[in-house]
């Protein structure tokens, strides 16, 4: 079988994007915390959404940490948010809340 340039030049690129999938997985897998930027790829929120969810209070200090100036947000804890078995207090969310946050 042969192979025009274009056609190998064409493997070569996807050969490389899975190479970066599978880092990616690996590192969002593994991984007990993440950071905004991380989470924003994992759950598929931009980084603004994220920011705001914080300062409404929506994760209300039980999905993340700021040890110093960082902001990590502990990955199981997102898996069971998302799942919809994560401890957030009913007095501070609300359908309208999130309504409005994620059209802000």
């Amino acid at each position: 079988m042969k192979f025009t340039i274009t056609e190998f030049d064409e493997m070569n690129e996807l050969v490389a994007l899975v190479k970066e999938l599978k880092i990616m997985l690996i590192n969002t897998t593994s991984k007990k915390w993440l950071t905004v930027n991380e989470l924003s790829e994992y759950i598929g929120y931009s980084t603004n959404t994220i920011y705001k969810m914080i300062n409404v209070e929506f994760f209300f200090n039980v999905h993340y940490h700021k040890p110093n100036a960082k902001i990590l947000f502990d990955k199981d804890s997102i898996d069971d948010w998302v799942r919809g078995s994560g401890a957030v207090p009913c007095n501070v969310i609300s359908n309208e809340m999130i309504d409005k946050l994620l059209t802000a």
